[in-house]
């Protein structure tokens, strides 16, 4: 999780018609709100 990491969706987006179900900031608020609930915040 300390790494930047970076993919590109563009051909799933283009070839199958592929959009994200979850924007990333939401989807980033989720993991940080599941991390915290089972890691107890650390």
């Amino acid at each position: 999780m300390t790494t930047s990491h970076w993919f590109d969706i563009s051909a799933a987006k283009r070839e199958l018609g592929w959009r994200p179900r979850v924007k990333i900031e939401d989807g980033m608020a989720r993991v940080s709100h599941w991390i915290r609930a089972t890691q107890g915040g650390a």
